[in-house]
């Protein structure tokens, strides 16, 4: 793995840690009974899902391989899917629905396409914070966009 890419896949990271325990840090003037259930959630695992275009060369090889390196430190549960190829936006679709399903905290995604569902994601995003890796999405609202120029 790159220095860039570590340094991309470690602020992903790090951006989504924080991101997910600040509302235990924000609870000074809550109710005792919200205060026990930020307390419970906060207890369990993030769930991330991360959707590649594919695992078929080494630059794809190496995001994934921080990724989970980087998850298994923190003890965030991450699930791991790829399109099988940047021809196979039906399958990534599939893919991020799946996630969804899944009841993932956040969904991490290399696009497939520029703009393979946009209007889609923005509608998912709602719910579910989506952030894109790398490959640009055109006209989406996400949480965040890592990517390289």
């Amino acid at each position: 793995m790159t220095f860039i890419e570590r340094i991309i896949v470690k602020s992903l990271f790090l951006f989504i840690t924080l991101l997910f325990n600040l509302p235990a840090w924000a609870a000074a003037n809550e109710s005792q009974d919200t205060i026990q259930s930020q307390t419970a959630h906060s207890q369990d695992r993030v769930r991330l899902c991360a959707v590649y275009p594919h695992l078929k060369d080494s630059y794809w090889l190496s995001i994934n391989f921080g990724m989970i390196k980087q998850a298994k430190q923190r003890a965030i549960k991450l699930k791991v899917l790829e399109a099988g190829g940047y021809g196979n936006s039906d399958s990534q679709w599939q893919q991020i629905e799946h996630c969804r399903k899944w009841q993932a905290d956040a969904i991490l995604f290399g696009s497939v396409l520029f703009d393979p569902f946009s209007e889609q994601l923005g509608l998912i995003n709602r719910h579910t914070p989506l952030f894109s890796l790398v490959n640009e999405v055109d006209k989406v609202e996400l949480t965040a966009s890592i990517g390289v120029s």
